[in-house]
């Protein structure tokens, strides 16, 4: 399982890569603040992030 959460500036392109890199028993999570299908549809499993950044790092560290 790898996830990428939001932050990098070519968050989908990372994910295809990762998706064409890694074997495909390897989940691929994905999540963002905004609904950004064109991001998350490259994932397995796919989160929306809080908006508020204490709320969001509260958030990942208990859903990963």
């Amino acid at each position: 399982m790898i996830w990428f959460l939001e932050g990098q500036s070519s968050q989908r392109d990372i994910i295809q890569g990762a998706r064409d890199a890694l074997p495909p028993e390897v989940k691929i999570f994905a999540s963002h603040r905004d609904d950004r299908p064109e991001i998350t549809a490259g994932a397995d499993i796919s989160f929306t992030e809080p908006r508020g950044a204490e709320e969001r790092i509260s958030w990942v560290i208990s859903t990963a």
